[in-house]
Order: structure tokens, then C-alpha cells, then sequence
């Protein structure tokens, strides 16, 4: 279904606040179902609503037809990394959506540098798995788990990217 006109807000028991949907905003099974196939929000209108309803086969179907399969899978399978980092919580679900759609995964071994200092470059990464040390001027200054809410490390050369990275990242555990 896609909004039309009206809001409405996604209740989910693993959020700690609703998500507010607009017009344009899709309503569907992957933002509502997990990946066991059980239902795990409620759509709850806040004001009357008009929607454009899509069967699921033949949307599905469509969107193999031109290529867009493998990116909801890479959205589905984001999302959960995305919405569990403090840095996108307010973010709208369509703009996390977006994030989750450009994210690639990359595995790291302990003791792999994944980041060094003085390199320039512009990734931004969210640990899903595992916990990586970061490392200035070869003094442990910081530990980051995959369990926490800050979770994430290179907003600023994400930000900067021309400036020289100030850390170095290195993984503990397998990331």
C-alpha cells in the first residue's frame, strides 16, 4: 500500500518510538514482518487515510521484472543494523531505508585494521556483529560493540571527506 493522504504511525514492540508514515510513504511486509515471517508491528491510522492498495504478487513480480528484487533484500536486511545505531534513530523510515540501500557489508578478521589513521577516504560504518578498538596515536582510546547503542565509527570522514581520518579502527572479535 502506498499513502496517499493522511498519517499514520508503526507501533513495533522492538521500537521505543512510533514511526510516523506520510503520503508516499509505502506500508508493506518488510517493514512489518521479521525475517521468520511473523508479524511484529501495527499500523495505527493517527488521521483519516487514503491508500493505494497493490497486490503483493503481482508487485513482486514486477519488481523482479525490472531488477529491484535484490535491493528490498538489501533493505530487509539492513534496516535492523540501521534502526538499532543511536545517530539514526529520528531519522524518517524512508530516509533509513535510503541508508539501508546504499550500505554493503564488509567482514573483518581479529586484528584487522579497518580503518587507519591519517588515511582519507569517506566510509561511515555500523558494526552488525562483533567489537573493533579504536586506536590515536597507538593509544587505545575507545571500544565499540555491535550491542551498542553508539555503534558506529567514521562520521567524520563522512562528513569531511578530504580531511586525513584521526583513528584506527581495528577488529577484536570477527566484524
Amino acid at each position: 500500500s502506498i499513502i496517499i493522504s493522511g498519517t499514520a504511525s508503526v507501533l513495533s514492540p522492538n521500537s521505543q518510538c512510533p514511526i510516523r508514515l506520510h503520503p508516499g510513504d509505502l506500508i508493506g511486509d518488510i517493514e512489518l514482518v521479521d525475517e521468520n515471517g511473523r508479524y511484529e508491528a501495527t499500523i495505527k491510522a493517527e488521521t483519516p487515510m487514503e491508500t493505494l492498495e497493490i497486490d503483493s504478487v503481482i508487485l513482486h513480480n514486477r519488481l523482479k521484472e525490472i531488477g529491484l528484487n535484490e535491493d528490498l533484500k538489501s533493505v530487509r536486511n539492513h534496516r535492523r543494523i540501521i534502526d538499532s545505531a543511536s545517530i539514526f534513530r529520528n531519522l524518517a523510515r524512508s530516509m533509513r531505508n535510503r541508508i539501508a540501500l546504499a550500505a554493503s557489508e564488509h567482514r573483518f578478521n581479529p586484528g584487522d585494521h579497518i580503518v587507519q589513521q591519517g588515511q582519507i577516504d569517506d566510509d561511515f560504518y555500523l558494526l552488525a556483529e562483533g567489537e573493533v578498538e579504536i586506536v590515536t596515536s597507538g593509544k587505545i582510546t575507545a571500544k565499540i560493540r555491535a550491542s551498542d547503542p553508539d555503534n558506529f565509527f567514521g562520521i567524520t570522514s563522512a562528513v569531511y571527506p578530504s580531511r586525513p581520518r584521526g583513528i584506527t579502527a581495528r577488529a577484536v572479535t570477527p566484524v
